[in-house]
């Protein structure tokens, strides 16, 4: 399973600019078109910074500074030319390619130009060329590789940021506990959301991330147990709610499915929200309790589901009386069939038959019918065959 993420932007700034102790190092010919240019991307000409540096390179003694490179990458970059600011940073890295910078900046064009795969191993070479690179930086590179789906990188680099800087933003933790799951990690992103709440009080966002990774690991009653907890932290969404009576759905809880349904702020005396409640105080075992609430409710969907739970509560002829008031042309074709089967169960066969064939001929319902008309026909037979008293 895909586990898909939103994370707001953590884009990187190019680095642009020469730090002055390199500038008293750089060769005497480099030293006024890199300042020129510098000059002209301060004041965001980067036009014309571009044309200094590339006049430059032109007739520069190869190898020039990786600081041209840098500096000509990053007007076309602002320049809005990342496809020729990723190349001129790969020319760079040609001569230096164990220069960090290049990488970073190579990284960050790449990113642009959403070549995720390229960007990570360029940013994740930028970080190992650190001594100990940005949080921001390894957060990038995580990302990188993650929207490469290259998710075991991403996990990897990510639990690098969690292990090297505290304390842990929240973005991390997320990125990071999406990163393993996708990467068929699970036990670990639960680690990884145990030792955060360990680490602090609850928060709802990582009891929400818990649940989902319950559910990855198919512990359907411990992600029930967490959404419950989150419910109790924070307001739930109509979709929380539904995912939650979902959970309860699949461990066969109706009871505390229907506990949940009272509480999604549905209008308690609406039919829907009455059938709702019906069919899960019927699933309990409360048929009596689901036919009372059904009964104050006028309608034909509240006669027809009266009907069904009385039938399937063995009560046949309250169901008959039910089921004998559905006239809506839409359910008069279920209501036709449960009486047949009300009819079959009170051994009333010549009313059964009669019924199921007219069903068997042209209803929705004739592929239920059926069934049961071949049990009438196989007795009927064994009657013929019995001998003659």
């Amino acid at each position: 399973m895909k586990y898909a993420i939103l994370v707001s932007s953590v884009l990187l700034l190019l680095c642009i600019s020469i730090k002055t102790s390199r500038a008293d190092a750089l060769p005497a010919e480099a030293r006024k078109p890199l300042h020129t240019a510098q000059q002209y991307i301060q004041k965001e000409r980067y036009n014309e910074a571009a044309a200094v540096l590339e006049d430059y390179l032109a007739t520069a003694a190869d190898p020039a500074p990786p600081e041209a490179y840098l500096l000509l990458g990053g007007a076309y970059s602002h320049a809005e030319k990342t496809m020729q600011a990723l190349e001129i940073c790969k020319k760079g890295l040609r001569n230096f390619p164990e220069n960090a910078m290049l990488h970073h900046n190579a990284g960050i064009a790449a990113y642009s130009l959403k070549r995720y795969a390229e960007a990570a191993l360029h940013l994740e070479k930028s970080c190992t060329l650190q001594k100990k690179p940005q949080a921001a930086l390894l957060l990038q590179t995580g990302y990188a590789y993650y929207q490469a789906e290259h998710y075991k990188d991403a996990a990897r680099v990510l639990q690098l940021l969690l292990d090297r800087y505290t304390p842990h933003q929240k973005q991390w933790v997320n990125l990071a506990v999406h990163a393993h799951l996708n990467a068929g990690a699970a036990r670990k992103a639960e680690e990884i959301i145990l030792s955060e709440i360990g680490a602090e009080s609850i928060t709802p966002d990582y009891l929400k991330l818990l649940a989902n990774i319950y559910l990855e690991q198919e512990k359907t009653a411990s992600a029930a147990a967490a959404m419950e907890l989150y419910s109790r932290l924070t307001t739930m969404s109509a979709q929380d709610f539904s995912w939650l009576r979902s959970l309860y759905r699949y461990l066969n809880a109706p009871l505390l499915e229907l506990h949940t349904l009272s509480r999604t702020g549905a209008q308690a005396g609406s039919p829907q929200t009455a059938l709702q409640t019906a069919k899960l105080y019927a699933e309990a075992g409360r048929a009596l309790q689901a036919v009372a609430l059904l009964q104050k409710h006028a309608g034909q969907n509240a006669l027809m589901e009266q009907g069904k739970i009385l039938y399937n509560a063995r009560k046949f002829a309250d169901a008959r009386t039910a089921l004998q008031k559905v006239t809506d042309p839409d359910l008069q074709q279920q209501a036709r069939f449960y009486l047949a089967l009300c009819a079959w169960e009170q051994q009333q066969w010549s009313s059964a038959r009669s019924s199921l064939q007219q069903i068997s001929r042209q209803s929705p319902f004739a592929a239920q019918a059926r069934p049961y008309l071949n049990i009438l026909d196989e007795l009927d037979k064994a009657k013929e065959l019995q001998p003659s008293s």
